[in-house]
């Protein structure tokens, strides 16, 4: 899915309609005057390979959303706040939304783990420089060490990325921030 979305968002946005980059950093040959047009430079050439890996995950997304939104409005609870007229702000986001979110926060915290995946491949493909590209450079040439720093770094990230998660768990649900 990734080579695909990839492929596809190179062949109409950069190449048929010209509006984006077809890969790299920054614009080669452009000076930029001062630190505010370098940055929109990168973004400008980031948009294309951050697109491709949101546009990977977003349906699962939003398919879990929407079902734990479902199972969280036909809760007893909710029918109970409901019948006790509360407004429907209220009922939507101190009620409905907090819980509903906290099977989606899980499977972000997953898939950040498993987009690292993904980002070798990405990077290649619009030549964005950066852990996936260091990855295949390490394997093609078997650099062992290096390999070993890379999944030392990416467990370490993903262990602190669960960590978030929790944290971010306890701020949510209170019954969690008891346990912490």
């Amino acid at each position: 899915p990734v080579y695909v979305i990839g492929q596809f968002l190179i062949y109409y946005f950069a190449i048929t309609y010209k509006a984006f980059p077809v890969g790299g950093v920054v614009t080669i040959g452009v000076e930029h005057r001062n630190f505010y047009t370098y940055v929109l430079d990168v973004l400008w050439h980031l948009t294309l390979p951050s697109l491709t890996l949101g546009l990977i995950f977003m349906a699962s997304y939003v398919k879990l959303t929407r079902s734990s939104f479902l199972e969280v409005i036909s809760s007893s609870y909710f029918l109970a706040a409901r019948s006790m007229g509360l407004r429907n702000s209220t009922l939507l986001f101190k009620h409905a939304l907090r819980n509903a979110i906290i099977p989606v926060i899980t499977l972000a915290g997953v898939q950040l783990g498993m987009l690292i995946g993904g980002v070798i491949i990405t990077e290649s493909m619009f030549s964005w420089p950066g852990i996936g590209q260091l990855t295949m450079e390490a394997v093609s040439t078997r650099d062992y060490p290096l390999l070993l720093g890379i999944f030392i770094f990416t467990s370490i990230a993903v262990v602190v990325i669960n960590a978030i998660v929790d944290f971010i768990y306890s701020i949510i649900d209170p019954r969690i921030k008891d346990r912490w």
